[in-house]
């Protein structure tokens, strides 16, 4: 749903390094970056799973039903629910 690269488009790299790498503050913390991730996308599909907007396919992938590509405003509130969950 979001990638690292979406979180450096919205919050620059300087405030992810701030946020992630907590004793050196020199690089991004992937681990923490990826937990953040997985956390907000977790968040986001258990709401739109509830209203019937995405599923899974049989190979486990998220798929949204209404359209192919994931909206604009998704994609900024998942940013933003990462972001808080690196606070």
């Amino acid at each position: 749903m979001i990638t690292l690269q979406d979180l450096t488009d919205r919050y620059e790299e300087e405030e992810l390094i701030s946020l992630t790498d907590r004793k050196n503050y020199e690089t991004i913390n992937m681990d923490v970056v990826n937990e953040a991730i997985s956390d907000a996308e977790s968040e986001v599909e258990s709401y739109l799973n509830a209203v019937g907007l995405v599923g899974r396919d049989a190979l486990g992938n998220l798929i949204y039903t209404k359209s192919a590509t994931l909206p604009k405003a998704l994609k900024i509130k998942t940013c933003d629910i990462a972001r808080y969950y690196l606070f």
